[in-house]
């Protein structure tokens, strides 16, 4: 919305200096005789963050456990401009004015609702070629968390799913349970960066929230009465019931739980369509 923020450019020198502070705050733990999970080690990393003189980034990244990439250039970024903190950045990129008018909208719907499509979604995308992608990917030299592709949602799990293949002696047998962890592994991913950009949304006071369930006519309707220059028409009850979850939705998210999977029946064509990818892909690096 405000362009990009003028944090410092990322080198592979300062890439390199910032995965050697995490590297090093792991390493002085170890030495103390800690031995780390993988929650304590992101702990440590927000930590490090936050003696680097950025609490409030240090707070951010607590709530996104494991976003590897993000910790690393979080840190590459409050070394290359020591002082200085990342929301420095982004409000003088906010103070440069824009050219042309904005009307932002966010379209949303019950959050049950859209978890259910987003499962939906990943059992349609993991029988539709996913794996064959990852596959591809494998064989250009890609591993998991490497690249931007290689750590969105859907091919990193995979990447990691084949990765695990190829180190250990699977069963055919087990192929189809593989299948479905990979499924709910990234519904569960999906779910959460949902979580995340719900949140972040609804703390962008110049979006409009909009309830997407409505008919289509009326909700273009909002929208252009809106840029034409009513303020008013794009607003409702949408930008309540939806900024905030009421206490029984609240309720109703703690105890949600996937819909079967068609990968939960090992008899089900999308199961044999992916086992037999899984199978010919072995195959292959066996070769």
């Amino acid at each position: 919305m405000h362009g990009k923020p003028g944090t410092p450019v990322s080198t592979p020198e300062t890439a390199a200096a910032a995965q050697a502070r995490l590297a090093q705050a792991w390493e002085e733990a170890a030495e103390q005789g800690q031995t780390l999970s993988q929650e304590q080690a992101w702990v440590l990393g927000c930590r490090l963050v936050r003696d680097l003189g950025d609490a409030q980034a240090a707070e951010r990244l607590a709530e996104e456990p494991n976003n590897t990439y993000r910790l690393a250039r979080v840190v590459e970024v409050l070394l290359s401009a020591p002082g200085a903190r990342l929301s420095d950045f982004a409000q003088a990129g906010q103070e440069r004015r824009r050219a042309f008018a904005f009307h932002p909208f966010f379209l949303v719907r019950p959050r049950l609702d859209l978890y259910r499509r987003i499962d939906s979604r990943v059992d349609h995308m993991v029988s539709s070629g996913l794996i064959g992608e990852a596959a591809h990917l494998q064989a250009c030299g890609a591993a998991p968390n490497t690249t931007c592709a290689t750590r969105a949602i859907g091919y990193r799990q995979a990447l990691l799913a084949l990765e695990r293949l190829r180190k250990e002696e699977i069963k055919d047998a087990e192929l189809p349970g593989i299948l479905l962890s990979l499924v709910v592994d990234i519904q569960s991913a999906t779910r959460k960066l949902c979580h995340r950009q719900m949140t972040w949304f609804r703390n962008r006071p110049e979006f409009r929230w909009l309830d997407a369930t409505q008919d289509t006519d009326l909700l273009l309707r909002q929208i252009c009465d809106h840029v034409q220059g009513d303020p008013s028409a794009a607003t409702g009850a949408a930008d309540q019931v939806y900024g905030i979850l009421t206490r029984e939705e609240q309720h109703a998210l703690k105890r949600y739980r996937p819909e079967a999977s068609v990968f939960g029946d090992a008899s089900h064509p999308r199961t044999l369509r992916g086992v037999a990818e899984l199978t010919q892909w072995l195959r292959e690096q066996q070769a």
